[in-house]
């Protein structure tokens, strides 16, 4: 039996693509959605939480939902956008976020484990790219997902070594 997982991730509150994106996975007939964090940040945020919460989607928590649960902590980044998020959204999408994993091991019957992270194993803000390897790194760098000055904050090969899981999902 074949598994069909729709795997989203940096929504950030954009409710239209993100009903674009859900329709286009019924045509598939996904079995299910993953969502590898970065729910909010846009127009519609306690919308797409709300709809996603509905379907009863695999959700992490990415860095973007982390700046904005450190609010009331008064830590970590404190944007005039995250405050007015925050001051938007209603104490049940707060909450729902509060209760996203900062990652998971997904197990669905007929498939073997996954790992679901938003950066890394290690931390929701790094950037889980290939070593310098200079055919990878072109690939990259032409479909402009890496600028020729930017290291990787965490290379790929180590950080694939330290998890059980044969698949990570990022």
């Amino acid at each position: 039996m074949t598994i069909r997982l729709a795997v989203l991730a940096d929504i950030h509150g954009n409710l239209p693509a993100l009903e674009a994106v859900l329709d286009d996975a019924e045509q598939h007939k996904v079995d299910g959605v993953v969502v590898a964090g970065d729910l909010t940040g846009g127009p519609h945020d306690a919308q797409v939480i709300q709809q996603l919460h509905s379907l009863g989607s695999w959700i992490i928590r990415g860095n973007r939902e982390e700046y904005l649960l450190n609010l009331d902590k008064r830590e970590g980044k404190h944007w005039a956008f995250l405050r007015c998020l925050h001051k938007r959204l209603d104490n049940n999408s707060l909450e729902r976020s509060a209760r996203f994993p900062e990652q998971r091991a997904l197990a669905v019957d007929g498939t073997g484990p996954v790992r679901i992270v938003h950066g890394s194993p290690q931390n929701s803000r790094d950037m889980l790219l290939p070593e310098r390897d200079p055919d990878t790194l072109r690939v990259f760098k032409n479909a402009a997902l890496l600028s020729p000055d930017l290291n990787p904050t965490r290379p790929a090969g180590p950080t694939l070594d330290e998890i059980d899981e044969s698949v990570l999902v990022c």
